[in-house]
């Protein structure tokens, strides 16, 4: 038995033809308007999880690199401070040993001290180095001023916290350093007749060595040992050749 076929049923599927057209060419529209091919999660499930993903990993690669320069910002910042300390301590150094060998009078020797007194201020100033709004040899605390003078010495304020920034998937980094292990770390006292400068060079002469006794190259093994007792570190240097 055949179906009639009427002028309405004609019409309607002419017309649900358009309506499909016209939205698909909308969609089209939309698609190039906004540069997406998912505007909607109807638009595509499976692809709506999948991009919802990749944004995910896409965030988290935005913050590892925030991360990442922030902490070469640090650690750039504790180069320069730690490097001007040195030169500083070097300028003391050598104040120290220029006062030592009694030739200048008690003018000069005040006039070093405010020397030695002004270095002093500024290494105490760049341990209270201020970055992005916060202490960077505090520890944890870095809205508390790490140091400060007082009449029997410096105080440390900060604590020994590490903070750690995540730069990568499961990886953690420490970026900071404590003013504490830094700059507070106890000395051996020197004796009377410690040497300041006992710096070594190609021109140094092994009968200068061990406090003038010199090396004693007739026994084996021949050689020398140079300890630092602060780091707690030594090298054994053979002069067998």
């Amino acid at each position: 038995i055949g179906m009639r076929v009427t002028d309405g049923m004609i019409t309607g599927r002419v017309v649900f033809n358009m309506q499909r057209s016209i939205r698909r060419l909308m969609d089209l529209q939309t698609n190039m308007s906004s540069g997406r091919r998912i505007n909607a999660p109807s638009d595509d499930p499976t692809g709506t999880v999948r991009d919802l993903n990749y944004r995910t990993e896409l965030a988290k690669i935005a913050q590892y690199r925030k991360n990442v320069d922030q902490g070469l910002t640090w650690m750039g910042t504790y180069d320069s401070i730690l490097s001007d300390a040195k030169d500083s301590l070097s300028s003391a150094k050598e104040i120290a040993i220029a006062m030592a060998n009694g030739n200048y009078d008690d003018i000069a020797r005040e006039a070093s001290a405010t020397e030695v007194q002004s270095i002093f201020d500024q290494i105490v100033q760049l341990a209270n180095t201020e970055l992005e709004g916060r202490r960077i040899f505090s520890g944890f605390r870095t809205r508390t001023k790490p140091f400060t003078v007082s009449a029997t010495g410096v105080v440390y304020e900060g604590d020994r916290g590490e903070i750690e920034f995540e730069t990568d998937s499961a990886l953690r980094s420490i970026i900071n350093f404590n003013g504490a292990d830094t700059f507070l770390t106890p000395f051996q006292a020197l004796g009377e007749s410690a040497d300041v400068n006992v710096g070594l060079s190609a021109d140094t002469l092994l009968a200068n060595l061990n406090g003038g006794t010199g090396v004693d190259l007739s026994t084996a093994p021949a050689s020398i040992t140079i300890t630092d007792q602060n780091l707690n570190i030594s090298s054994t240097v053979d002069l067998s050749g």
